[in-house]
């Protein structure tokens, strides 16, 4: 069971840490590098940012920006040393399960092309290709209408 804690000022090092060494890491969430800039975004009405942890140590987080009860986006980052063990899906798997998700019709996430760990996990919640933005970011979305039946 994964630990989800809403982000403090507190995180920024950690944030600074696992980024500072993860070049791969970096190439597919480049807006995260700098963490003090993206902590003054959020408001935790519409913009929610958790530090994931297994065991109290911090292994990654899930960011949740809600357009309206119609949408909402998400990013999730997995820390390079934890990376490979599972750790995707679990926190995949209890992230769409938060209350804050809970009565979103569609859940939409972004990966880069490139990212075929990312796209393999988003197919495997059946997230579905929906278009390429104006960034080159593969929009996948999944329709949640049916309350998550597979997760």
């Amino acid at each position: 069971m994964l630990t989800f804690t809403p982000l403090k000022k507190s995180h920024e090092q950690t944030l600074k840490d696992w980024f500072s060494n993860d070049e791969l890491g970096m190439k597919f969430l480049p807006t995260y590098a700098k963490p003090e800039d993206y902590t003054k975004l959020i408001d935790f009405k519409k913009r929610h940012f958790w530090i994931v942890s297994q065991e109290n140590t911090a292994i990654g987080f899930f960011d949740l920006e809600i357009e309206s009860t119609d949408k909402c986006y998400i990013a999730f980052y997995i820390a390079q040393q934890f990376r490979g063990k599972g750790l995707g899906e679990q926190l995949l798997k209890q992230a769409l399960q938060l209350t804050e998700i809970q009565n979103i019709k569609i859940v939409e996430a972004g990966v880069e092309v490139e990212n075929e760990s990312s796209i393999a996990l988003l197919k495997k919640f059946d997230f579905i290709y929906s278009y390429t933005d104006e960034d080159a970011m593969l929009m996948y979305q999944k329709n949640c209408t049916s309350a998550f039946p597979n997760n």
